[in-house]
């Protein structure tokens, strides 16, 4: 259950509090009680996904993560945020865990709450390193250390998620990384901190420190997409140092194939696919620019084959996760939590491999030799790629029931498909062939072995009017990013450019917003 749970609690002091609060219950703080609600709301939503297979539990469980939602909303609004203390930061970061763990869809919400916490933080100086004050024993100075690391973790990705600046300015503190330590290394009474673990599974905040370069390197890609005046020799400086931080990552949270992680936890498989989809995320927004120009520009090659060799990866990624979310994969009962953290990622990488193919198609006179994939990747990589983006729609309608964000994905990558690949037969009812799409091994409408060969196409039926998506690819060069993310890699709330009234993608798509202009 701790897997679930940020590294801003410590257990033992939290367990001698817990105590006391049955012993005297009026004399714990009401931002205690917060944090206390906010755990039991967290572990609730965990317990009810992770029951899947068990049987009918004694208690709603809806009923009862409602009950502790509402507690906990009570407690932690009731505290003045002037006179804030530790112990609301962490209730108010374990309420935005349980919040962001039972949606299956980002919400503004997230995004509101975080920048609550991050001014909270710098109210009680927690940007500044413990070591300016004297006063803090070094229990509390580590768990100020970690608070901080958890904080800055989630502005940058909440803030990425939903197209927003962050609202940590870079270079703005001085706060240092904390020890990894296990919570039983140190408590209220060390005099001195042990030296740190090696980064593995063995403590609660390893994960954290893993990551942290990378998180870091994806918050000074997202500022320098937003910067107005931009050095042209930035993408490739940063581009060096994301792969210095990706090569950098301690070989525990490195991807591995799932047959040679046979013994290690589920948790620890997904935190190591969550890991490098940072990095291969930071890859796609840094070149996507240089994706689209390397048509016509000889020194924007790279920038494809990085941006291309980066999406295709994290489709194979969904693909594995997908198939071992399934019951009797090493991932079984975690398949909320791939739909809860990454679908925008998968997304944007559909995305972007449909406009590559696209550009194939549509400037293969007007490119240069250096530019084709026969040149780059020493092979046509057309079939793979279409073949990776099927997989990924299947993966996507099959979740279109439980998550609004999964429906309008599946929809977006049908209309898009539709465009490159008109015979492939899986458009929904947007692209005009019915959706169905039997292969002669008598697969239904479900995602695809990876191993196998492509179905058949399908004979297209009369087409009805629906998603149209030419000014998607009108002119590639003119592509909004900015709107772009706003939308599809963020809150699924349509830019302001948009009438929306319906809320589904083809009213996103049908627009002009593809064709905006905005230099390339």
């Amino acid at each position: 259950m701790l897997a679930f749970f940020r590294p801003v609690i410590h257990p033992k002091q939290f367990q001698r509090e817990y105590h006391q609060f049955w012993k005297n219950p009026t004399a714990v703080s009401v931002p205690w009680l917060g944090l206390l609600f906010s755990m039991l709301q967290l572990s609730a939503q965990v317990s009810s996904q992770l029951r899947s297979n068990a049987s009918q539990p004694v208690l709603d469980m809806d009923e009862t993560v409602a009950n502790f939602r509402h507690c906990a909303l009570e407690c932690l609004t009731l505290e003045d945020y002037a006179k804030a203390d530790i112990h609301l930061l962490q209730g108010m970061l374990t309420h935005l865990e349980a919040e962001y763990f039972q949606s299956l869809d980002p919400q503004a919400n997230f995004y509101i709450l975080t920048g609550t916490i991050v001014r909270v933080a710098l109210m009680i100086n927690l940007h500044r390193d413990p070591r300016h004050f004297s006063n803090l024993s070094p229990f509390e100075a580590e768990t100020r250390r970690r608070l901080w690391l958890c904080i800055v973790h989630g502005d940058i990705l909440l803030s990425f998620q939903m197209g927003l600046p962050s609202m940590i300015p870079y270079g703005q503190s001085d706060t240092g990384m904390p020890k990894n330590l296990r919570e039983d290394d140190f408590d209220e009474d060390t005099k001195v901190l042990p030296e740190s673990r090696p980064i593995d599974g063995t403590t609660n905040v390893a994960f954290y420190l893993a990551k942290a370069p990378v998180i870091e390197l994806l918050g000074r890609i997202a500022t320098h997409l937003q910067d107005v005046h931009v050095p042209k020799e930035a993408v490739h400086n940063l581009d060096a140092q994301l792969r210095t931080a990706r090569a950098g990552v301690p070989a525990y949270y490195q991807v591995r194939p799932i047959e040679e992680a046979l013994i290690d936890p589920a948790y620890v498989i997904m935190r190591r696919y969550a890991v490098d989809q940072i990095c291969l995320t930071g890859f796609c927004i840094l070149h996507r620019k240089g994706m689209v120009a390397a048509r016509f520009d000889e020194h924007s090659i790279y920038s494809r084959k990085a941006c291309i060799d980066a999406a295709m990866t994290m489709l194979e990624y969904q693909n594995v996760r997908h198939h071992e979310s399934k019951p009797g994969g090493r991932l079984a009962g975690l398949r909320g939590t791939m739909l809860s953290f990454t679908k925008n990622d998968w997304l944007l990488a559909a995305m972007l491999i449909c406009l590559d193919i696209h550009l194939s198609t549509t400037t293969a006179t007007k490119s240069t030799n250096k530019s084709s994939d026969l040149s780059i990747w020493g092979r046509d990589r057309r079939d793979e790629m279409l073949k990776a983006l099927e997989t990924s729609y299947y993966i996507w309608k099959e979740y279109s029931a439980e998550s609004a964000e999964a429906l309008k994905a599946s929809e977006a990558l049908a209309a898009m498909l539709a465009k490159i690949r008109p015979e492939s037969g899986i458009m929904t009812k947007y692209g005009g062939v019915p959706g169905s799409s039997s292969c002669a091994n008598g697969r239904s409408e479900s995602v695809p072995d990876s191993n196998m060969t492509s179905c058949a196409p399908l004979q297209s039926s009369t087409s009805r009017a629906g998603l149209q998506v030419p000014d998607m690819f009108a002119e590639p060069g003119n592509i909004d990013w900015d709107e772009l993310d706003r939308y599809f890699i963020s809150t699924g709330t349509a830019p302001a450019t948009v009438d929306n009234t319906f809320g589904s993608a083809e009213d996103w798509l049908n627009n002009d917003l593809w064709t905006m202009s905005q230099d390339c």
